[in-house]
């Protein structure tokens, strides 16, 4: 029982600090067999990710040997990688079960919650068929739920097991409990749309899509989530079918179905409207619909970022009002692949790297040939880009770009019939618009990779950003199609730090007002580890929520993100920010060097830390070991204090706040001293806040 011994003290923090969503134990009062007469009728499988992490594998020898001082029996304990069995206590996180064996799960059995909704210390009990689901996303929560099981489910007080053994040790057959610390309800909730208990519902979705389909699957994961937010606070299952059948009882109609026509919706527009006893969440276009499950989830279910800070009771009344709202969609895209959207692509749809003359109406008609001939269906999405400094000079060409936007034009129209959507880029020489018009059937994606990083485009002072915004606003003037890759957070030199979160937001606001419908925040997937990544993420989900947020209440936004993220040591980390960015350069783009951003100053000749100003090194510097006492250290502590701050193991890892952001500093000052002073220079910035 040595390992039992080992999380007895887990006992005492057993979830009396965890928000409850739980029914009873006792169910209908029918029961299962663990132990049947001295012999083993269950097993305990584990998630096969858990196979080498021992701290995961005590959790399961724990329920193993506490069930053992009270039978006598030992259940068998498999891997789910194992052959299954017909009785099983799975324990683990079944998104992580990579095995063929997720038919542990009966079909259609509630058996997992949305990461967001369970955390690190929640967790899931439940019954699927002939097995109980003691599912966790993380360790802790799967120690809390092994707890729960023995002393509120089994009924036996760990710091307590009986001296007798017993034959025969069963659990209720009905059961379910869920427990977060994100659940901040007290009782399980009660949801109901029009009077109707949310138990009544089924979950509606068009035939036409398909669940096994690649391009189809952030529609139906997200039907998913709509299951699981309402299984997490209500413990009701809902069905999931498509609009083939007749309908019966109430529905939650998603998408455009035909339950009811929403063919009228512009791509922008999303319905939330309850109407005759069913509840239907629609958008113009796929994307909206997701959006508009979104808004379905904090304005109606009470769930914000992932936590659900109800009352308990969600009553949607029987007859709401359509509910057409603008959806602005921002999003950031990490490791977006840049050349998808600013490369020529001439040359492969004509077949030859010549300058086409697209006055011609023959460089149409084989643009529409090359794209048809294609392996194109309906609602895809083709690229018609030119990107080059060279354009046709004959007479009706002009040298410039009007030709070929009219060339997009009329490939776009005749496409339009198919079903086919085209998109073309805004950059370079096609920056600004030299037509009167696009096609309906265009998408325009805006970029400007030299985008002054340091100003909002509304910024008066900046002449550079005025003439991105005249182009901008030109655009938005001939097509009501127009998405903006914004490169404010895709720079060059990603690890270095680059905290311009004053020209985001008034950015993204300027976007909202021109009237463009969709923002795309391009940046490098590395980028997303580093410099203040977890502040911009959710910067950017709480802009897309109210883009019309000016930049007072932007500053307020970022202020609040920060008191989150880093708690008594954010006030550290708004000074380092403050500092670095007041003493930056007025202008910069995403290509600009460190150390053209903020140099270090040299205070003369020679070699050395005596070669460098560094005081404003030694003060960011000071910051961030500030805010790292705060912080309990990794283990193992970092080694080579002296003379580096960081250690490469965590650069990657988000598992370690400080670190995890404040890696950008090392860079700053690599980018500026040359590597034969850098051990010096490291060593006279430790020593300037050592004990």
């Amino acid at each position: 029982m040595k390992k039992a011994v080992t999380l007895l003290a887990l006992a005492a923090l057993i979830i009396s600090c965890i928000g409850v969503i739980s029914s009873a134990a006792g169910g209908s009062g029918k029961t299962a067999d663990l132990v049947k007469d001295g012999e083993a009728v269950y097993s305990i499988v584990y998630s096969d990710f858990w196979i080498h992490n021992s701290d995961h594998l005590e959790i399961v020898e724990f329920l193993r040997d506490t069930i053992a001082s009270v039978t006598g029996v030992e259940l068998p304990v498999y891997s789910a990688e194992s052959e299954i069995n017909d009785r099983e206590i799975f324990i683990g996180n079944t998104k992580q079960t990579i095995s063929s064996h997720k038919t542990r799960v009966s079909e259609g059995g509630m058996y997992s919650v949305e990461e967001a909704l369970m955390g690190d210390d929640g967790f899931l009990i439940s019954k699927a068929g002939d097995r109980y689901i003691l599912s966790a996303a993380g360790g802790e929560g799967a120690r809390k739920a092994v707890i729960y099981f023995i002393e509120d489910v089994l009924g036996y007080d760990i710091s307590d097991l009986p001296d007798e053994k017993v034959a025969t040790l069963s659990a209720p057959e009905d059961i379910r409990v869920f427990k977060s610390s994100l659940i901040e309800c007290g009782t399980e909730a009660v949801i109901e749309i029009g009077g109707t208990d949310i138990g009544e519902f089924d979950i509606i979705y068009p035939a036409d899509m398909d669940p096994d389909s690649g391009e189809d699957k952030p529609f139906f994961n997200k039907l998913d989530s709509v299951r699981k937010y309402i299984f997490a606070l209500t413990g009701k299952s809902l069905a999931l079918k498509d609009d083939s059948g007749e309908q019966s009882g109430h529905e939650i109609v998603v998408g455009k179905t035909n339950r009811r026509d929403f063919s009228g919706l512009d791509e922008k527009e999303t319905v939330i409207a309850a109407e005759n006893g069913n509840l239907y969440i629609c958008g113009g276009n796929g994307y909206t619909t997701l959006k508009a499950c979104d808004v379905f989830f904090s304005a109606y279910l009470g769930i914000s970022g992932g936590r659900y800070e109800g009352t308990g009771a969600i009553r949607i009344s029987a007859e709401m009002e359509d509910r057409g709202k603008e959806q602005f969609a921002v999003f950031a895209a990490e490791g977006t692949e840049q050349t998808k959207y600013l490369r020529d692509n001439m040359s492969s749809l004509l077949g030859s790297d010549d300058t086409p003359c697209f006055s011609d109406p023959a460089t149409a008609e084989k643009i529409y040939e090359a794209i048809v001939s294609g392996d194109h269906r309906a609602d895809d999405e083709v690229f018609i880009t030119c990107n080059r400094e060279d354009w046709c000079g004959c007479e009706k060409c002009g040298g410039g770009t009007a030709a070929f936007l009219e060339a997009v034009n009329i490939v776009a129209d005749r496409l339009a019939g198919l079903g086919i959507r085209v998109s073309t880029i805004a950059a370079n020489e096609t920056r600004r618009p030299s037509v009167d018009r696009m096609s309906d059937n265009v998408r325009v994606y805006f970029a400007e990779p030299n985008v002054c990083c340091a100003h909002a485009l509304t910024d008066p002072s900046c002449e550079e950003n005025k003439k991105i915004a005249e182009d901008l606003e030109a655009w938005t003037k001939i097509s009501d199609r127009v998405c903006i890759l914004d490169y404010t957070m895709n720079y060059q030199f990603y690890p270095s730090t680059f905290p311009n979160f004053g020209a985001v937001g008034p950015n993204i606001n300027f976007y909202y007002e021109t009237g463009v419908d969709g923002v795309l925040m391009v940046w490098r997937k590395a980028g997303a580890m580093l410099e203040f990544g977890d502040i911009r993420m959710q910067l950017l989900d709480a802009l897309a929520a109210e883009p019309s947020i000016g930049a007072e209440d932007c500053d307020k936004l970022v202020d609040g993100i920060i008191d989150e993220l880093y708690g008594e040591s954010a006030g550290a980390v708004k000074e380092y920010i403050s500092k670095f960015s007041g003493a930056a350069a007025e202008h910069f783009t995403i290509f600009t060097r460190p150390d053209e951003i903020l140099p270090i100053e040299r205070t003369g000749g020679g070699s050395g830390a005596g070669a460098y100003d560094l005081t404003l090194a030694k003060e960011l510097a000071g910051l961030w070991e500030s805010v790292y006492e705060r912080h309990d250290p990794p283990d193992p502590p970092l080694t080579g204090y002296d003379m580096y701050f960081f250690e490469q193991e965590y650069y990657s890892s988000d598992y370690y706040l400080p670190l995890h952001s404040r890696v950008q500093l090392t860079e700053w000052i690599d980018a500026n001293i040359p590597h034969s002073d850098r051990n010096a220079v490291y060593a006279e910035i430790a020593g300037s806040f050592a004990d």
